[in-house]
């Protein structure tokens, strides 16, 4: 496997994750965030390959997949990511990464919720582990 961290300024409900890579259809390709690293769970999930006219160069496939975070604690908030294709090693295959983009997603902050993003901000930041 191949890990990857992203490092989060506040708490999110959602990712989005978006892929340019290369590889055969057989491969497997996994992505997932860790939900629990003490207990080495994560939420991993087949990249989902789109037909698309937006190639980032000829020859790239490009996927996506989605994920729930609100269950996910981020460890002082670093988001792990693990990339996972069982058997790569025994194939002789490769699979190369043009490009990986994430889009983080909220709830809008409005005056009915705002309180309660205020507490996930603090609990969230540096301050809380500050304190702690």
């Amino acid at each position: 496997p191949v890990y990857f961290d992203v490092r989060l300024t506040q708490k999110f409900d959602q990712a989005r994750l978006k892929l340019w890579y290369q590889k055969d259809l057989v491969t497997p390709l996994r992505i997932g965030p860790a939900i629990n690293l003490s207990n080495w769970q994560w939420q991993l999930k087949d990249i989902n390959y789109l037909l698309t006219t937006q190639n980032f160069s000829e020859g790239w496939l490009v996927g996506t997949a989605e994920y729930d975070l609100k269950n996910i604690q981020p460890d002082k908030n670093i988001l792990r990511f693990l990339i996972s294709s069982p058997g790569l090693d025994l194939s002789a295959k490769e699979i190369v990464f043009g490009r990986v983009a994430i889009e983080f997603i909220k709830e809008p902050l409005t005056k009915n919720n705002f309180f309660e993003r205020l507490k996930e901000w603090i609990k969230f930041s540096n301050i809380y582990y500050a304190l702690n």
